[in-house]
């Protein structure tokens, strides 16, 4: 019928770009391309399909490089959120060192207040 259907759009993205469309990118390029009241794309608008191959590749290489990316990423992650629990952990126990040190300060003020007054006597 010198139009381009679902089938040879998958063909042509083998053939052509040796590169399997997912049913996802298919569907977005007969959506997007086709007329509504037909089946296929015109031979004159062929370059559209080339176009939108490229670009559900490249999204699909993308997709890739980016799982690639966060799994070498992972351990780095892993090791912030170790330190951040670290750092946490010896604030909570330098608050509380800190909250003692100055209980015990203030329990301390009356005597020094009395060593003060006897000093003062002399």
């Amino acid at each position: 019928d010198g139009l381009l259907n679902r089938e040879e759009l998958t063909s042509c993205s083998k053939e052509h770009f040796g590169f399997k469309l997912p049913i996802s990118n298919i569907d977005r390029i007969c959506r997007q391309l086709f007329s509504k009241d037909c089946n296929g794309l015109e031979p004159g608008k062929w370059h559209l399909v080339r176009t939108a191959i490229g670009i559900a590749r490249e999204e699909v290489r993308g997709g890739t490089k980016r799982a690639e990316r966060l799994e070498r990423e992972r351990p780095e992650r892993e090791a912030a959120a170790a330190r951040q629990r670290l750092f946490q952990e010896k604030r909570v126990a330098l608050g509380r060192m800190g909250a003692d040190l100055l209980a015990e300060l203030q329990s301390l003020e009356p005597r020094v207040m009395t060593a003060m007054a006897e000093a003062e006597m002399l």
